[in-house]
């Protein structure tokens, strides 16, 4: 997706994760690739120390984000960790 953009209308966190989220929708449970997501969202908590009401891993990246394009270059950054972890 980062580097497809022009493929997936996405320009900021929240339209990540809502395709995410319709993605997840339709996944079997032997997708491998949104397996590898799982724990994500705490993740970025942890990353973030902050144990806050928000309600999912989008709205804390957003939180901490002074633009749509930093909350959607923030994600990729995030889940390059999360995914060497």
């Amino acid at each position: 997706m980062k580097e497809r953009q022009g493929l997936y209308p996405c320009e900021n966190v929240r339209d990540i994760f809502v395709f995410i989220q319709g993605y997840s929708e339709n996944v079997t449970e032997n997708d491998t690739d949104f397996a590898n997501f799982k724990g994500f969202n705490n993740f970025v908590i942890n990353y973030f120390k902050n144990n806050s009401t928000h309600p999912n891993w989008s709205s804390l990246i957003n939180f901490y984000s002074s633009s749509g394009k930093e909350s959607f270059d923030k994600f990729f950054e995030l889940l390059e960790k999360f995914r060497a972890k």
